[in-house]
């Protein structure tokens, strides 16, 4: 990549942050933070001895309610939402070929797990991998696929939710995006 692409990458990468920081800003009807936002957290990957970084993270203050069959609906924990940005064609492809190899550090502790990209001309919905979300958009997302909420394997513990609570602290609010 040159560095007039890369310099646009990262641009593009930061617009797309600033977008989600938008998007998970809400407040609940008693005017507190609806979602704890955080950007760039890290987690140790003992299997490849280094660090994965998740992009963005978007943990909801509230639970959820799932229409069961029969029409019943079934209340569940309050749900961690897990974003990897995708600013070009080439960064995406790359982690297609991978099978997501990267991502499965945090995925595997996320009930939703989205892709985020600039247009669908860099990550096609039919690329998606099956249970991934796709949003796309730079000054307003749109869920492009909706992903399929999954109970993690590897259910975020009190030392991990510090260190994203750390993370959280350090990302700037929608006020000062």
């Amino acid at each position: 990549m040159r560095k007039s692409q890369a310099a646009g990458a990262r641009q593009t990468t930061a617009t797309l942050t600033r977008t989600l920081r938008r998007r998970y800003s809400t407040r609940n009807n008693h005017g507190f933070p609806r979602y704890i936002g955080a950007e760039q957290v890290p987690l140790y990957c003992p299997e490849s001895g280094k660090m994965r970084y998740a992009d963005y993270l978007a943990v909801d203050s509230q639970t959820e309610e799932i229409l069961q069959a029969g029409g019943t609906y079934k209340r569940m924990s309050a749900p961690v939402h897990g974003f990897e940005i995708k600013a070009t064609r080439s960064d995406w492809l790359t982690e297609h070929r991978t099978g997501g190899a990267k991502s499965l550090t945090w995925r595997e502790r996320c009930h939703y797990w989205w892709l985020v990209a600039p247009t669908v001309d860099v990550i096609r919905p039919e690329e998606v991998p099956p249970g991934w979300g796709l949003m796309v958009g730079t000054t307003r997302l749109r869920a492009v696929v909706k992903p399929e909420r999954v109970e993690p394997t590897q259910p975020i513990d009190a030392p991990l939710m510090l260190t994203i609570a750390r993370y959280a602290a350090r990302t700037p609010t929608h006020a000062h995006v």
